[in-house]
């Protein structure tokens, strides 16, 4: 099994305030910045690399996909400023800084363009991107690219962000089923995919109101049908940030996604969570304003 450690520090203590966290080895830092935050992260400007790459989200789950944009920036937090000023839909920054040498013009620009294409391809954000950035590197300054990227990848997902392509064509490791309804799941960390041919519950409405209106959309738009048995079947992927969001939506009613996924053994989702304390997964909390908390993946 391989792991990975993640090191986040809590800089105003509050779990999702302004963080700093970083893959153990790596040599990119990610800063996570609501923005009613932006002020209090100004403390950090002259003590922060100033390039790198950084995406801004639209912080939200319901009918609509949330919105998306990634930029670059060589005067760090500064770009955020003039995002606040005239960028509306945003509600929280997560940015790519590095002091590395090779994090130069082209190489971030490179960057930039592999966010572009990720908010794209997963097909899970709106883009707010219009222009694709410019930029010349050789096939050596590729492979770094494309190492760099993995790791942003890795931090966007463990945050909750999934830039990963959508699977197509199978029906993932995960099935859910009750009362002759079948679902098919993915999961990867900070996001589960409802796949396509998934039976979903039209006849038992769900708790929260925002699943409701969306199952309502995806009916309209024909994106959910009725099949020749009565029964609603899904016609393309559809994903939420939890697993209890999604089996909620597909069950209805008020669910504990982590106990009604199971996988072809017969396994719960859980064992994911059970076993990242198995292998020794540490949190230090006892001073969040100073302290950290190490994730093992």
């Amino acid at each position: 099994m391989k792991f990975k450690n993640i090191v986040t520090y809590y800089l105003d203590g509050r779990p999702n305030g302004v963080r700093r966290c970083r893959i153990e080895g790596s040599v990119i830092e990610a800063l996570v910045i609501p923005r009613e935050a932006v002020k209090d992260a100004k403390a950090l400007a002259d003590v922060l690399p100033k390039h790198g790459i950084y995406f801004l989200i639209e912080d939200k789950e319901g009918i609509d996909l949330p919105k998306m944009y990634a930029g670059q920036t060589t005067n760090g937090l500064g770009r955020l400023y003039d995002h606040k000023a005239n960028k509306e839909f945003w509600t929280l920054a997560v940015m790519f800084l590095s002091k590395d040498e090779h994090f130069h013009l082209d190489v971030i620009s490179a960057l930039e363009s592999l966010a572009t294409k990720g908010i794209v391809e997963s097909e899970r954000y709106d883009s707010d991107n219009k222009v694709d950035p410019k930029f010349k590197i050789s096939i050596y300054q590729q492979q770094v690219v494309e190492n760099y990227f993995t790791d942003i990848k890795f931090l966007m997902a463990a945050l909750g962000w999934n830039i990963e392509k959508k699977p197509v064509g199978d029906k993932g490791e995960w099935h859910t089923k009750r009362n002759k309804v079948v679902a098919y799941g993915h999961y990867a960390e900070g996001c589960f995919d409802v796949l396509p041919g998934s039976c979903i519950a039209m006849d038992k409405p769900v708790n929260l109101k925002k699943y409701n209106d969306q199952r309502a959309s995806l009916l309209q738009s024909k994106q959910i049908v009725k099949d020749g048995q009565g029964r609603y079947i899904l016609k393309k992927i559809v994903s939420f940030k939890t697993p209890s969001g999604a089996s909620d939506f597909v069950l209805g009613g008020s669910t504990n996604g982590w106990a009604e996924w199971y996988n072809a053994r017969g396994e719960q989702l859980d064992i994911l969570r059970r076993g990242k304390l198995t292998h020794g997964s540490a949190v230090n909390a006892s001073h969040p304003r100073k302290g950290s908390a190490s994730l093992t993946s």
